[in-house]
């Protein structure tokens, strides 16, 4: 389904006096919305904002802004600049890579440190910033350019850990995007050399902070009409790639193990935001065996497992809200395997629960229940809060060894995924 783009009011706010580019301001922003109108029927992905290689252990990015990670052309981030991204990253590592993205076509660098209101940036690895072409084509100012690109590194780095490599891509290639090829198009590829001088020297000083000069060599426009197309964002991965894996070396990140976040160092905190997730998730009451019944059955069977279910972790209790082999139901917090699912970024493999002092006396490991054997995956929320987990359990121990958990965490992705367009279409 086409999305309409409604562009800022003000984009030009804080500009220098030149006559000419004041003159100019108004010319550009018809041109560019008379243009852009163009757009607005071609396809664009509507999935989950993510895509991932299949493994363990994955090396995590975001990338952020607007131009090629809009997708157009294309219905899924996985034929996009996400799914190529991580892809092309496997590729070269050897490891998992989960991409994911925050895309907007009308995203300028005035309404960029807003956009990322409520994304837990301190999991990621590395982060990418595409932006420069939107304020390029609207001849944002020079002095608020400078401003907000200094308040998005500033708050990046606020947000991440001392290990997250921060990339700004440099805004280019103008006159290659079909609606912008004119004179006026020119014009704006001038302006975004400018632009581009500002970030590199705004980015001169930070450790953490590079200013990119890629391009991927685009097809002819016959080809591929006026937009993008999976060739082109493959060619876009491989670029990223080729910068990101150095960075993604594990022996440069100490991943912090549990939810500790940078910015909100305060455990509780921590615990109300994630729980303030759960409710958002909660707040449409959707029926999540309808939604999510097919997966877990699939997790039951695949495993040969007595029981599977995807479990959200309250503020005291579990609510199993989708399962397979027995029937919905709660349990206290406390006594959950899910609590300390959520604690951990990966995999949660319990071979037998009676003989885990944890575990030994608990309603879950003994009783109406009778759980020996307990593996589970978390669920994150699309702010990154893991609200719950996908777990799948037997009334019989079982060797850590044989337990399939790259399946367990493409069939927990799965379910991620599934609740992301759910909340994106609430």
């Amino acid at each position: 389904m086409a999305k309409m783009t409604r562009w800022p009011a003000h984009p030009f706010d804080g500009w220098a006096s030149a006559p000419f580019r004041l003159a100019l301001a108004p010319l550009m922003r018809a041109w560019v919305i008379l243009n852009f109108r163009d757009l607005e029927n071609i396809p664009r992905p509507s999935d989950a904002p993510q895509a991932h290689s299949a493994g363990l252990d994955s090396d995590r990015v975001l990338l952020f802004g607007s131009g090629p990670l809009v997708g157009w052309g294309v219905l899924s981030h996985d034929l996009g600049v996400p799914g190529a991204l991580a892809r092309a990253l496997t590729r070269r590592t050897g490891r998992v890579a989960d991409v994911d993205v925050i895309a907007d076509p009308q995203m300028l660098i005035g309404s960029a440190v807003g956009a990322l209101d409520g994304a837990r940036l301190c999991r990621y690895d590395a982060i990418v910033v595409f932006l420069g072409v939107g304020d390029a084509v609207f001849y944002t100012a020079t002095s608020l350019w400078r401003r907000a690109v200094a308040d998005l590194l500033a708050r990046l780095e606020r947000s991440t850990s001392q290990t997250t490599q921060v990339y700004i891509v440099e805004a280019s290639g103008i006159r290659s995007i079909p609606i912008f090829d004119s004179v006026l198009g020119t014009l704006a590829e001038r302006h975004a050399q400018r632009l581009n001088r500002i970030t590199r020297a705004v980015c001169a000083p930070m450790q953490r902070a590079t200013l990119l000069s890629i391009a991927p060599d685009l097809p002819e426009r016959s080809q591929y009409q006026d937009y993008r197309a999976a060739p082109v964002y493959e060619q876009w991965a491989e670029l990223l790639a080729a910068v990101l894996t150095p960075a993604l070396d594990p022996a440069l990140h100490r991943h912090e193990s549990g939810e500790a976040d940078p910015s909100e160092p305060d455990a509780l905190r921590s615990e109300a935001r994630r729980q303030r997730a759960v409710d958002e998730l909660d707040r449409p009451d959707p029926d999540y065996q309808a939604l999510l019944g097919p997966i877990v059955e699939l997790a039951l069977t695949s495993f040969g497992a007595d029981g599977a279910s995807f479990s959200i972790v309250g503020a005291e209790r579990v609510r199993m809200s989708c399962t397979a082999g027995l029937d919905r139901g709660e349990l206290p917090r406390a006594d959950s395997f899910c609590t300390l699912v959520i604690r951990e970024s990966g995999a949660t493999v319990i071979p037998d629960a009676r003989a885990d002092e944890r575990f030994r006396t608990g309603p879950t490991a003994a009783g109406r229940l009778e759980v020996r054997f307990y593996a589970g995956f978390p669920i994150e929320s699309p702010s990154g809060e893991r609200i719950g987990a996908l777990c799948v359990f037997g009334a019989e121990p079982r060797a850590e060894a044989d337990v399939n958990l790259v399946l367990l965490r493409e069939l927990a992705l799965t379910v991620q995924s599934e609740l992301a367009r759910q909340a994106s279409h609430a």
